[in-house]
């Protein structure tokens, strides 16, 4: 019966992370959220752990349930049943090491399917998580990768059976596609501060040793020597903010580089780029490269995790090797000197965007597996 109505339970360890007020996987089910109003499933949240980061849901008019709980703590399992009798939850969809653990556990008592979802690849996953996952694999009606390369990492280290496993790309609204009229990104740039007469070269994301800030900085150096009207772009918080504004000091390029914070609306920002950079070390596969897609803008990204995914080389994008700042650099400047090129990759990201990366897509794709294991 594809009308009978579902009831979900979003299970999340935290929603901000490392001095950043949000993280990708609270953004990612508020992206999902308003999709599944219009269908038969009915979602409800909890996170296990403070409220941090939950302002964001409350602003959308979605209640969270934040049990405040440590990261060991025993009782999470009991509150985690409480909850699923109270709300007469059918599944529970779980986001973390911690949610997935307790909900496994909350759902073999309570004899409630469960989902766990991977949001990324750890190669230093605990020795204790590995033998807990090697347990509670039975238990675990399926698993879902952002990326083919978080389910190699499932269905290794997490030990998930592959007939259980299905990817589900992160995805974005459709109306991320919507363009702005030059009017409008003249106010956004009034409004940021951002120079409308220079080059901007942009990268989107937490302040976080994993998303390759140093080697941003160190590229942009080197872009410098021979595009000095270029200006670039930090968007996002975290806790080494006064490392990297020291080591932009250090390397004599202050004046050409604009740290904004956290800030709500992205995509506006965004649309004043001429290309995003997303130089991770480490990711499964990266919300801010399908956003800049979304608005038609070229990318140079690190070939890792998920990312060549969605990324193939010279068609709607440039990959370079991680921890390369010296070939960062290049790809960076070969695109700013080309603007036929910056033009050919953005419209090739944006196709690409909406053949695969829509939040319709996606919210099927799921509507599909909770009719399945419900």
């Amino acid at each position: 019966m594809t009308n009978k109505r579902v009831r979900v339970l979003q299970v999340t360890d935290k929603c901000a992370i490392r001095g950043s007020p949000i993280q990708g996987p609270s953004r990612l089910l508020l992206t999902w959220w308003p999709e599944f109003s219009k269908t038969n499933i009915d979602l409800t949240l909890c996170v296990l752990r403070g409220e941090t980061g939950c302002y964001a849901f409350s602003k959308a008019g979605i209640f969270v349930e934040a049990l405040n709980r440590g990261r060991m703590d025993p009782r999470t399992i009991f509150d985690l049943i409480r909850i699923i009798k109270r709300d007469r939850i059918q599944i529970l969809h779980c986001h973390g090491y911690g949610s997935t653990t307790f909900g496994r556990l909350a759902g073999l008592l309570s004899r409630t399917p469960v989902i766990i979802h991977e949001h990324m690849i750890d190669d230093s996953i605990p020795l204790y998580q590995k033998i807990v996952d090697r347990i509670l694999a039975p238990f675990t009606a399926k698993g879902v990768a952002v990326s083919h390369a978080v389910k190699a990492f499932m269905t290794g280290p997490r030990a998930i059976p592959e007939q259980r496993m299905q990817v589900i790309y992160n995805c974005v609204p459709n109306e991320f596609c919507i363009r702005f009229s030059n009017q409008e990104k003249d106010a956004i740039a009034k409004r940021y501060g951002i120079p409308r007469e220079k080059k901007i070269v942009g990268i989107v994301g937490r302040l976080d040793p994993v998303k390759g800030h140093v080697d941003f900085l160190q590229s942009a150096a080197r872009v410098l020597t021979t595009i000095p009207d270029t200006c670039f772009v930090i968007v996002g918080a975290g806790d080494i903010r006064k490392q990297l504004e020291g080591l932009a000091h250090e390397l004599g390029i202050t004046d050409n580089v604009l740290f904004l914070g956290h800030c709500e609306n992205v995509l506006e920002i965004v649309s004043l780029f001429d290309l995003l950079v997303a130089c991770s070390l480490s990711v499964g596969l990266s919300l801010a490269i399908v956003e800049a897609m979304a608005k038609g803008k070229a990318v140079v990204a690190t070939a890792v995790g998920g990312i060549p995914e969605v990324i193939t080389d010279g068609k709607n994008g440039l990959l370079v090797p991680a921890n390369s700042p010296d070939k960062l650099a290049h790809a960076i400047t070969v695109i700013l000197k080309d603007e036929g090129l910056r033009e050919q990759l953005g419209k090739a990201g944006e196709q690409r965007c909406r053949d695969r990366f829509l939040v319709t897509r996606a919210v099927e794709q799921l509507r599909t597996l909770y009719l399945d294991v419900s």
